[in-house]
């Protein structure tokens, strides 16, 4: 007896071994990929956290943030901590690992809040730490990096999922965060101080260390920047604090 190719249950039969088939393939093919995909984005990762403190030109990120350059840099230089919100440690987490938009949702006596301390060559400390936020469309982060006076920008790094090209997504190019290098978060009564103004030519920018110029055309954007990090930075204080009386 003949098989019907042309038969319905022949159709139905040869369709539903075919996505059987396809789901097994793409399955192992994805389970064999995970390796690889999860070391980049653990790189990439790192990468952004060192982007916040060592400053590098734009056209030479690709020639400079190497895989091997990232992981020697993160792993000799980087000490991770884990702080509650009185700026004590809390022992046995990994800042590395801590989803920042799950803890930041979080009251702020449960948060646990991750601090990356950069030690460079000469031996000074920096501290980073990262931001999460909204922007005009979608998910906007980053990371900050102080000076051990906790109040001077040594550095940042932004990143985004969905703002306009050449507008908000402006945020994610070098030619934007240095800016922020050398400007002061506090005031000298320990409030917080710091803002990105709307546009640029900004005469407040110039005269001022707790002023920065933003971007033309990206309004809801930089209004994002600046609560993400007002909220998160002043939710820091506490350990800051503790920082400088350290020190």
């Amino acid at each position: 007896m003949s098989l019907n190719t042309n038969s319905n249950s022949y159709i139905t039969i040869f369709l539903l071994s075919m996505v059987i088939v396809v789901a097994f393939l793409l399955s192992f093919v994805a389970t064999g990929l995970q390796p690889i995909i999860s070391k980049n984005e653990e790189v990439d990762k790192k990468k952004k956290i060192l982007k916040s403190v060592v400053f590098v030109e734009e056209s030479r990120e690709k020639e400079v943030f190497t895989q091997d350059f990232v992981i020697d840099e993160y792993n000799n230089k980087i000490k991770e901590l884990v702080v509650n919100y009185q700026g004590d440690p809390i022992e046995g987490k990994t800042a590395f690992e801590l989803d920042v938009k799950k803890e930041f949702r979080k009251p702020l006596d449960e948060r646990q809040m991750p601090v990356f301390v950069y030690n460079d060559d000469g031996g000074k400390k920096y501290y980073i730490v990262p931001l999460i936020g909204m922007g005009l469309w979608d998910e906007i982060s980053g990371y900050i990096a102080l000076e051990d006076d906790m109040s001077t920008i040594k550095g940042a790094a932004f990143d985004h999922k969905g703002e306009t090209p050449g507008l908000g997504a402006e945020i994610s190019k070098t030619k934007f965060s240095e800016r922020f290098i050398g400007e002061e978060i506090f005031g000298e009564d320990g409030e917080y101080q710091f803002q990105v103004l709307k546009g640029t030519g900004n005469l407040k920018a110039e005269q001022s260390t707790y002023y920065i110029d933003g971007l033309s055309g990206a309004t809801l954007t930089i209004d994002g920047v600046n609560n993400m990090m007002n909220e998160i930075l002043t939710d820091y204080t506490t350990f800051f604090d503790k920082v400088k009386s350290s020190s």
